[in-house]
Parts: structure tokens; sequence; C-alpha cells
């Protein structure tokens, strides 16, 4: 199988050896550009590469100015933002300028690259909390109610479900047994008041839209 390329842009070494090595333990991914800085990627940004990684927080230009830049040269390209930060306003900025994760730093490893799968099959991935705040975020999104009484594993396999996956893809993504994703899907049916997959999914869709 052919590994996914990363460009890294990360100014702490620790965190970028973590990120290197849980790669390198998942054999999914691989770091095939790290720049230290927005300056320095984008004196030479890279031609090939299948997914960006930015840190909020760099020094001088931030990541999501960084991310507004890199939009534009990269209008197809997937762009998540990895930060020790849960900051509402630059959450919703990130996303209303394109990113397509937005991950925090105290995810588990094993979390990490189970969003950045998701990310990769097209869906909009983000930790479950800070996905949760998005939705909670009135007057700028949508707003369904019933999608808060959902819990971090509801949420999460919702995700899964909305980009398409099947009971055993998930089954064998989040390992569990497909017995189990069945019963938090009926769980998650009950709560949004729907029949079936393809309601769930438009419910979190929606709620996932940024209003204008």
């Amino acid at each position: 199988m052919n590994r996914k390329s990363v460009t890294l842009v990360e100014d702490n070494p620790e965190t970028v050896e973590i990120i290197r090595n849980a790669f390198e333990v998942e054999k999914y991914f691989k770091i095939q550009k790290h720049f230290t800085s927005a300056e320095q990627f984008l004196e030479s940004p890279p031609s090939l590469t299948d997914l960006f990684i930015f840190d909020i927080h760099l020094p001088n230009m931030s990541g999501v100015e960084l991310l507004k830049k890199a939009r534009a040269m990269y209008p197809d390209r997937k762009i998540t933002m990895y930060t020790a930060i849960e900051d509402e306003h630059t959450l919703i900025e990130a996303i209303q300028n394109g990113a397509n994760g937005y991950i925090l730093k105290e995810s588990t490893l094993e979390n990490l690259c189970r969003e950045l799968h998701v990310i990769m099959e097209g869906g909009a991935s983000m930790t479950v909390r800070v996905a949760q705040k998005l939705i909670a975020k009135t007057g700028r999104f949508q707003v369904d109610k019933k999608i808060k009484q959902l819990t971090e594993r509801e949420m999460e396999i919702l995700n899964l479900i909305a980009i398409g996956m099947t009971y055993h893809d998930i089954a064998e993504d989040m390992e569990i047994s497909v017995n189990t994703v069945r019963n938090h899907l009926a769980h998650i049916y009950d709560k949004l008041g729907v029949q079936n997959r393809h309601q769930a999914s438009k419910i979190f869709e929606r709620n996932m839209d940024p209003q204008p």
C-alpha cells in the first residue's frame, strides 16, 4: 500500500517526533516535508502531498493565516489544524477558511490517526469536543439540539457513517465488533429521531455547515 504523504508545519520538535513515530507504527501516513514556520513553508511550498497538518500557534505568521494562503494554492488538498488551544473563535475562523479538520494535541495518537483517516476519506473530522462546541455556536452554524445528546463515541460513529463507511469498516477502524456498531447506531437513531443512516447523516452534515 502506498502511504499517504504529509506536509507538517510545526515548530515544536517533540511534537514532530511524536507524530513521526505514530505514523511509523500506523503505516498509513508518512511525513514527506516538515517546516518549522509558515514563512519557511511559503518560501518552498511542496508540489506533491496528500495532506497538510498546520500548527495554529506558529512563530510570526499564524497557522490560520497560513491556511488562508495554502487553501488558495492547494484548493483540492486536505488541510487540518493541529493545536493545543481549544479556542472557539479560532476554530470557526479555521473552518470558514477551508480547514478540513481541527484536532487537539491532547488527542491520543490513535485518535489522531483515526481522524486523519476520516479527513482523507472526505469527512469533516474534528476532535469530538471541538465539533460539539462548533455545533453549539448559535447564529453561525445550524443547531440541532438532538445531536447534543450524543456521546463522544456516538459522535465519532456518526461522523464515519456520514462519510459512507460500512459497519464492517467502522468496526475495524474503531477495533470493536460489528454488533457493537449496530448497537451504537440504534442509540444514535433513537436520540436523533431517525430511522436510517441516510437520515442521520443528513442531520450531521447540516450541523457541520457554517451559516452566512
